[in-house]
């Protein structure tokens, strides 16, 4: 009677330290009235399962099983996974609390059935005996791994940020802006001069600077994000992805899981059905578009707040008489300071044109300039130049900014990349049994799946008969090979045989060795 646990093998399995798990918690207990009671993992000292971290979901972090290096370990061989495990690094298991408890009434097992076969047709029980009651615990089991197609993620929209970061701290400097405002604002003049008094002189982009916020933008590609089930969980910028197997078993089967990796049949093998790979090819799917998705929002908003400051100078020739010649006679200063999206409707109070004259000119041309017969002509050229210089800019600014929309398009190339990846990987592990993770593995069920191969009656290492055993959680890498895989038991325990004297004097009775 009483528990079993696996030891920590070093490089395949991490258990954390100084942790209250319960990872030696042990129970034992066998009395003489048949009552015989075995428990390991996350129990009580009465050896009852914890739990007390069950309303608030909070069980702690119990171990890691490295995959990558089990799978690639020397002990196995080669398996042919090159393929499977190309791009893929650091493949583990995260397991949460586990416990595995076992009871046995050892007179309600002796009278309560003549035959095993009796006991299954006569009890609603999960349990094969009479008198026997196998629970377990498994709070997560959780797949990650690192990738170069989940970093690539991050590295491409790190580039695209770069690109909008330098177009926009060096704006005048780029190809055909300062062209582009200067004949923009020419065009938006011409055809409003209509005397021969006056002239347009040169028009002159003086200064163009502009400011980006990125760092909210920067923030998002930097936080791990998932899909709204919690399914996956990716973090691009160290190229990880986490795979919670208990929401992924919600999401395949909303109708059927309710209490994530408890409750379940025995012998349940979490990842063997093509059906979880559906949904979490969807799960990731809807993750990684959503989070594009708010990072294009946050990268247009981003781009429509870009703050602006430009000064321009159009320059003004005028003359006293038709038969006079044209001379230099002032500016007029456009100054424009406001956010890109202000530019682009031309929000009031973003562009300002103010009239300077050159010193020492005549006092009749100045007179002309702002209070004769050119004074009309003047002002249609500020207010033509204050209601339109802003979307000038705006839209010479906008055509050199790189393209900041249709991320979710514009990246599945890398979206697909892993998705593909995710894809191979979880068939050529789980859906072709080369690793298998069992939740509430036991022996001699009643109901439920199969026993694990090397618990199978007949099999050198199977349970003597009369035990029972039950572990929440079983990882068993390549069990075609029999003795020669990898078993990995968590939160085991096991109980019996019940043994009475005069079982024990019975030849062949499984108490002989007791």
């Amino acid at each position: 009677m009483g528990a079993r646990r696996r030891g920590r093998h070093r490089g395949l399995l991490e258990l954390l330290a100084d942790n209250s798990t319960g990872v030696v918690g042990q129970f034992g207990q066998a009395r003489t009235d048949g009552l015989a009671h075995g428990a390991a993992g996350y129990v009580t000292d009465s050896g009852g399962i914890d739990l007390a971290d069950a309303q608030t979901g909070q069980y702690p972090h119990l171990a890691t099983l490295k995959l990558s290096n089990l799978l690639n370990s020397p002990l196995l061989g080669n398996v042919g996974l090159g393929n499977t495990l190309s791009d893929v690094s650091d493949l583990e298991v995260e397991v949460g609390a586990v416990a595995g408890e076992a009871e046995l009434e050892a007179c309600a097992e002796a009278w309560g059935a003549e035959t095993a076969q009796q006991a299954v047709a006569a009890s609603t029980a999960e349990d094969i005996v009479a008198g026997l009651e196998r629970r377990y615990l498994a709070a997560s089991a959780d797949l990650t791994f690192t990738s170069l197609a989940a970093g690539a993620l991050a590295e491409g929209l790190d580039t695209l940020l770069g690109q909008v970061q330098s177009v926009t701290s060096g704006l005048i400097g780029q190809n055909g802006v300062k062209a582009g405002v200067e004949s923009g604002v020419a065009a938006l003049l011409n055809g409003l001069i209509s005397t021969p008094l006056l002239s347009l002189g040169s028009i002159t982009l003086n200064t163009l600077t502009a400011t980006i916020d990125l760092a909210p933008t920067r923030a998002l590609v930097n936080t791990p994000f998932s899909d709204s089930g919690g399914v996956v969980a990716i973090d691009a910028r160290h190229g990880t992805v986490l795979i919670d197997t208990s929401a992924l078993l919600q999401q395949a089967y909303p109708e059927g899981v309710g209490e994530g990796l408890n409750g379940l049949p025995p012998n349940t093998n979490l990842l063997a059905d093509p059906a979880i790979l559906t949904a979490l090819t969807q799960s990731l799917t809807t993750a990684l578009t959503e989070w594009l998705g708010h990072i294009e929002t946050s990268l247009v908003s981003a781009v429509d707040r870009i703050q602006i400051s430009s000064t321009l100078s159009v320059n003004l020739r005028a003359r006293l008489l038709s038969i006079t010649p044209f001379i230099d006679v002032g500016h007029i200063a456009v100054t424009v300071s406001g956010t890109l999206a202000d530019l682009r409707v031309n929000t009031p109070g973003t562009v300002t044109a103010e009239l300077q004259l050159l010193g020492g000119l005549l006092s009749g041309l100045t007179d002309l300039l702002t209070k004769g017969v050119l004074k009309p002509v003047i002002d249609l050229l500020l207010v033509t130049l204050v209601g339109g210089t802003g979307g000038v800019i705006g839209g010479v600014v906008t055509g050199v900014l790189p393209a900041v929309t249709a991320l979710p398009t514009r990246f599945a190339g890398v979206t697909g990349t892993l998705l593909s990846l995710v894809s191979r990987l979880y068939t050529g592990l789980f859906l072709s049994n080369i690793v298998t993770i069992t939740v509430n593995a036991q022996n001699a069920p009643a109901s439920g799946g199969p026993p694990p191969p090397d618990w199978a009656p007949g099999q050198p290492t199977a349970p003597p008969a009369g035990r029972y055993e039950v572990a929440a959680i079983r990882v068993g890498v390549l069990d075609g090979l029999g003795p020669n895989g990898v078993r990995l038991y968590l939160g085991r325990a096991s109980v019996g045989p019940g043994c009475s004297a005069a079982r024990a004097a019975q030849p062949g009775s499984p108490c002989a060795a007791y």
